[in-house]
């Protein structure tokens, strides 16, 4: 799956997450984020909605990390 391909679930899990989290997202968490979703796809994730859920999962663990840590 391409980047290009990508760009719809990560937009919509960036979307979908600031509305929740009432913030934005910075540049690296962006990244890394894409980055993400990017090695899902090597690994065979190619549903567009699996993609954005794995996404969300990935917002949500480390918001859970930067409060604990």
């Amino acid at each position: 799956m391409s980047h290009v391909a990508i760009a719809k679930p990560l937009l919509r899990a960036i979307n979908i997450y600031r509305k929740v989290a009432r913030h934005d997202l910075d540049q690296r968490t962006r990244r890394d984020l894409a980055r993400h979703m990017r090695e899902l796809t090597k690994r065979g994730v190619q549903d567009p909605g699996r993609l954005t859920v794995h996404g969300l999962s990935y917002l949500r663990n480390l918001e859970r990390q930067d409060a604990a840590g």
